[in-house]
């Protein structure tokens, strides 16, 4: 599994634990000082994942799973993994092959369309950890590792946020991504859709 997407949700937890701001004093800073993003070990594991992903080192699946489903207790879990999404969707779009990515700002019309078609499959599978199916219809797909389906299905957001900033980044894509079945409430998979009824 990519380093990328534990990394994501760790870096969103600690931006989500930051100070309001610089007067933080007194019990106020010892309450801040006691949650989970500001602590020594997730600084720690920031920097391990970060190390990972540079040097291409993938993730363990149990280890990943266990940070999702201690998030998804958080009373601001929704929030952390819809920024978390878009985070390890900025990553995914980012480490695309450079030559395509240029290619897709050079070719006009269709030629273009499916390069940025191309660039959205290989990032989303690579990364994200999605099989992606673009029309000109519409968006679909499915999860392909099966993180983030904890009880209650609360940490299944940060796929849908992060498919639709990749989508973002190569389409003239500006909606969002729905969770149309989550296998956290007994469907078979995962699946997400730019349609709310899952038709595209």
């Amino acid at each position: 599994m990519h380093p990328t997407i534990a990394l994501s949700v760790l870096e969103a937890v600690r931006a989500g634990d930051r100070p309001a701001g610089d007067s933080v004093t007194g019990n106020e800073a010892n309450q801040e000082a006691i949650r989970l993003g500001r602590t020594r070990s997730v600084a720690g594991q920031i920097e391990r994942y970060a190390l990972m992903v540079r040097r291409h080192v993938p993730a363990d699946l149990e280890e990943v799973t266990g940070l999702f489903t201690l998030v998804s207790r958080r009373s601001d879990a929704n929030l952390l993994f819809a920024e978390a999404g878009r985070r390890a969707g900025k990553y995914a779009a980012d480490s695309a092959p450079g030559l395509l990515r240029l290619l897709r700002r050079a070719m006009p019309g269709s030629l273009g369309r499916r390069v940025s078609r191309r660039l959205v499959r290989g990032a989303a599978e690579r990364v994200l950890g999605m099989d992606v199916t673009l029309t000109d219809a519409g968006v679909s797909a499915v999860e392909t590792d099966g993180v983030g389906a904890v009880p209650g299905g609360l940490a299944c957001g940060w796929r849908g946020s992060g498919l639709a900033e990749l989508l973002r980044a190569f389409t003239p894509f500006d909606g969002a991504c729905f969770h149309v079945s989550c296998r956290a409430n007994g469907d078979a998979a995962c699946t997400w859709s730019t349609s709310q009824d899952g038709e595209d």
